[in-house]
């Protein structure tokens, strides 16, 4: 007795929704029929309405490429509003993520510490942008790892988590004594285990020592990052930060007047000596081109000399116009 024939039609606007009511009208009364039209147009403008709302949308199984049901993804959208995708496990991240997840309070021995050197004019306030951008860039460096009820393990990216990044200044004067200081912070900032399900699992620490040197921490869990593409990100943070596009060649070997300059410190083995640094001179020759020298290398035994850190330029960000 009532049919209905939807279909779009191309406006000066775009497409449009068109609806034919066919019904009949020995059986239906036209006023029937314009009531019922009317609640159908105001429930499907407010259908249009809350559409436009963010993280009205759900999901469903065909959205990613996990094996998922309808109930799970329910679960994973109540667990996390800002849900972005869900990704599978390597077999390398299923043994890391076990242990992450069912591992006593305390640290992680899969969080992994590289130590940044950085002299000259450096922007800290560009240099924290330039890593919300990587990481706002990159979905993969927004991933969490939760357990579901159904004792499946999945790999979640969530649209608006942003890198930690926190600040200290250890410059004479403000905190002393500063050496001490410095490794306590190190050390903390080592140890602080990540929560897996509560991304992204990589922070930042910037430390000024003095008013041209700093020391940036960069820690992460090696769930999420390897010893390959720690680096990259790190090449990739410094290319933003000095406005040039990822895709970008190498920096060149040539040294700018006044740009900063970091050196890599490899992570340290627990018991291992204080570092006594390296040189580091204010008007050092070119620079060899070099690979991104981050790498969660271990320092060799004590019994042999280390050798120094290798060096890197980070481009000054640009002249504004």
């Amino acid at each position: 007795m009532l049919d209905l024939n939807a279909s779009t039609l191309d406006g000066p606007e775009g497409p449009v929704l068109s609806v034919r009511w066919t019904y009949a009208t020995d059986g239906i009364a036209p006023d029937r029929i314009r009531t019922i039209a009317d609640r159908f147009t105001a429930a499907l403008t407010e259908l249009v309405r809350r559409h436009e709302e963010p993280g009205f949308a759900g999901h469903s199984p065909g959205d990613f490429p996990v094996a998922l049901d309808q109930h799970e993804i329910t679960e994973l959208e109540a667990a996390i509003p800002a849900l972005d995708g869900v990704l599978p496990l390597t077999p390398l991240q299923h043994g890391l993520a076990f242990h992450a997840l069912t591992v006593e309070p305390g640290a992680d021995p899969y969080v992994v510490q590289l130590e940044l050197e950085i002299s000259g004019p450096l922007d800290p306030v560009r240099l924290r942008a330039a890593a919300g951008a990587v990481v706002d860039r990159h979905a993969n460096l927004r991933a969490g790892f939760r357990r579901l009820t159904t004792g499946r393990l999945v790999q979640y990216t969530a649209a608006d988590a942003g890198p930690e990044w926190t600040e200290h200044d250890l410059r004479a004067g403000r905190d002393a004594p500063a050496t001490e200081a410095l490794s306590a912070l190190v050390t903390a900032d080592r140890v602080r285990p990540f929560a897996p399900d509560r991304p992204p699992l990589l922070r930042f620490t910037l430390i000024r020592t003095a008013d041209d040197r700093w020391r940036l921490l960069f820690t992460s869990h090696h769930l999420l990052l390897d010893g390959w593409s720690a680096p990259l990100l790190l090449t990739d943070l410094f290319d933003a930060y000095a406005g040039r596009p990822r895709s970008a060649a190498a920096p060149s070997p040539t040294t700018r007047a006044g740009s900063p300059t970091a050196t890599a410190r490899p992570p340290k083995p627990p018991g291992a000596p204080p570092s006594t640094g390296s040189p580091n001179p204010r008007s050092p020759p070119p620079p060899t081109p070099l690979p991104p020298p981050w790498s969660p290398r271990r320092r060799p035994p004590s019994s042999t000399p280390p050798s120094p850190p290798p060096s890197r330029t980070v481009p000054a960000p640009p002249e504004p116009p």
